[in-house]
């Protein structure tokens, strides 16, 4: 007799089954809790930010300072000389290739124009007046004689022009040497020798002739 016996199968489907749940339920349990946590983060941040808000700075823009221009610098005005007698009280030259040229200006306004030749014998001098207006100098001559001291008569005008130590008449320039006055230490000897005995003399030529 042949025995029939049943072969039992265990069904595996429902085993699987159960696995697959428990995973979904952790899974689902892990996410409600993370999500609890994301929540509570996110909660106590806004509570923070309603207690503490956050003041956002305006940003400014950044003023750059102002170029400062340099000065112009103004060239430096000359000093204005004011030129008077006794300022100019002394002894001029100009040196010449056959003769020195010199002026003695004295302080009362009397001045001696003098030509020395370099070779022998001796040139015309003139004596007369002299006054300042600014940096001009004007030479108002009254005679002129030679070396026989014989004084004419010699009414004439010469413009100069002052600048520091020198005096310039037209391109001749007589440059300032020293104070000492060589032609009389006073002014009557001055009048005298170079002015009253020089015309006398010559008036007496002239009348002997």
């Amino acid at each position: 007799m042949e025995n029939n016996e049943e072969v039992k199968v265990t069904p595996t489907k429902k085993k699987g089954n159960g696995l697959f749940t428990l995973f979904a339920c952790l899974m689902t349990a892990f996410i409600v809790v993370l999500a609890m946590q994301i929540g509570e983060r996110i909660g106590k941040r806004i509570a923070d930010e309603d207690r503490n808000p956050i003041v956002k700075e305006d940003k400014k823009e950044e003023t750059k300072p102002e170029e400062t221009k340099p000065e112009e610098t103004k060239p430096e005005e000359t000093a204005t000389i004011t030129y008077t007698n006794a300022k100019v009280v002394g002894n001029y030259e100009y040196d010449t290739k056959d003769a020195t040229m010199s002026l003695e200006l004295r302080e009362n306004g009397l001045y001696i124009k003098s030509t020395n030749i370099k070779a022998p014998g001796c040139g015309p001098s003139t004596v007369g007046n002299y006054y300042i207006e600014g940096d001009t100098i004007v030479l108002n001559s009254i005679t002129t004689f030679g070396c026989d001291a014989q004084g004419e008569l010699s009414v004439g005008k010469t413009v100069g022009k002052l600048n520091g130590t020198t005096i310039t008449f037209d391109k001749d320039v007589y440059t300032f040497k020293n104070k000492n006055l060589v032609h009389g230490e006073t002014d009557k000897e001055f009048v005298n020798s170079y002015i009253y005995e020089t015309i006398g003399q010559g008036f007496a030529y002239k009348n002997n002739n």
